[in-house]
């Protein structure tokens, strides 16, 4: 979990993080230019609190590092000898701060490297955590010819809960990158997970969930019991989007840190307390047109209002469920709704996932591609020597598969018209037509 300052104060349901160094504390609450504590109107409730915000944010960063190689080979000659340092050390970390001057900020460096970004994700040799944030180095100046990540960062819970959100620490997190000489050039939005809490027991959430009074366009959904049967979190859809329901005083009754964040800053935290709280994964974000944190900002009202008015909805008993729609929301779904509206702003248009209708041979091409390197893989036992060897197999591999065709009656030849990937290419053909395989 990314490192917080060891000093919190709260004051006037202003939380100040004391370490964040001169050049950042001179900001806050001031017309610097990092003054984050600046959520939009619409969220604030009448004493100051707000209604809910991200509690999670990861971006994948295409950035410079320096201002050329030289400067860039410096800072990472840098990096290099306080990671060999830290592997010394019990606890495999270690004070950086550089020698660019860090406006009094400090990050732990980690002695250890760590892939990011999935199966095939960028390894990034150096991670630095401090202030609320992570912040993760591949070594390379720029971003390769590929246009890959060459960095990443992300915000603690604490840091977005208490600064109300993305809107509220975009600057802090780009002052953090310009700390470290680092220059981002464009960023994508990797996981953003908005949330809103509402003042009521988890009993109403358990209640429609036994009685499966909800409508969702997932079918994957679980509960968590504590106790006697006693449903301490709901969960609907998979891990690039789902929902997640649960009981957010029984967590920071743990926390002290956090529950005196939340009594500050949430209007619906209380003794009872159920937080409802979305995951968006990029695959997902990219459905919704989201590449960057600035499209997250300009479409996320859109975007919560479809995942709470046509992705799931928690309704009053449903009678007939061949028709949901006839189905009345229930109070505490309207409250939901209602919150997301406070927290987020009043959407112009509902923003609804747009799924990819046409298919173009050379996306079909990729596919293939994708498919024939990978058994290329597996058969050469990873072994990989240059393109014309490849090509040479691929040649052969086919000739191998397509041996494998059953004859067809119908056709009175082999074919093919019974052998399709997973995409629908009926439309392509007219009716009655027979495949021209």
């Amino acid at each position: 979990m990314p490192i917080l300052p060891d000093s919190t104060v709260i004051d006037q349901f202003k939380v100040q993080l004391s370490s964040f160094g001169q050049a950042w504390n001179s900001g806050v609450g001031g017309e610097g230019v990092y003054s984050s504590n600046t959520p939009l109107e619409t969220s604030q409730n009448t004493d100051g609190k707000v209604w809910g915000s991200e509690d999670s944010l990861v971006l994948n960063l295409r950035c410079k590092v320096g201002c050329d190689q030289g400067e860039a080979d410096g800072i990472f000659a840098e990096l290099e000898a306080a990671k060999v340092a830290a592997q010394s050390r019990k606890s495999n970390t270690i004070r950086f701060e550089g020698s660019r001057g860090s406006g009094g900020m400090h990050f732990e460096l980690s002695g250890q490297g760590v892939s990011v970004g999935g199966v095939r994700g960028t390894f990034m040799a150096y991670v630095l955590r401090g202030c609320g944030v992570s912040i993760y180095l591949s070594g390379r100046h720029l971003p390769n010819s590929r246009g890959h990540m060459n960095a990443r960062i992300s915000a603690s819970s604490l840091l977005l809960m208490t600064y109300d959100g993305a809107f509220g620490v975009r600057d802090f997190l780009w002052f953090c990158l310009e700390s470290l000489g680092v220059q981002v050039l464009s960023n994508t939005v990797s996981r953003v997970d908005p949330c809103v809490e509402l003042a009521c027991s988890m009993r109403k959430v358990s209640e429609s969930y036994q009685e499966r009074a909800f409508v969702s366009r997932v079918h994957k959904h679980a509960s968590v019991c504590e106790g006697r049967d006693r449903v301490e979190t709901v969960y609907f859809g998979m891990s690039t989007l789902r929902c997640r329901i649960y009981n957010k005083a029984v967590e920071v009754a743990r926390d002290e840190k956090k529950r005196q964040i939340m009594a500050a800053r949430r209007a619906g935290f209380g003794n009872d307390c159920v937080r409802v709280e979305f995951q968006l994964r990029r695959a997902q974000l990219r459905l919704f047109g989201v590449e960057s944190l600035e499209d997250w900002l300009s479409l996320r009202a859109g975007i919560v209002a479809y995942l709470t008015s046509d992705w799931l909805r928690i309704t009053e008993e449903i009678r007939d469920r061949t028709h949901t729609t006839r189905a009345a929301l229930s109070p505490f779904w309207r409250d939901v709704q209602g919150a997301f509206k406070r927290a987020f702003g009043e959407a112009s248009e509902v923003v609804r996932r747009e799924f990819k209708t046409e298919w173009m041979p050379e996306d079909l091409g990729k596919q293939a591609l994708g498919c024939l390197v990978s058994a290329y893989m597996v058969e050469s036992g990873g072994l990989y020597s240059d393109a014309n060897a490849f090509m040479a197999w691929c040649e052969n591999f086919l000739d191998r598969t397509i041996d494998l065709v059953d004859f067809d009656a119908v056709l009175d030849c082999k074919s093919l018209r019974y052998h399709a990937s997973d995409v629908d290419i009926g439309s392509y053909f007219t009716p009655g037509e027979a495949c021209p395989f």
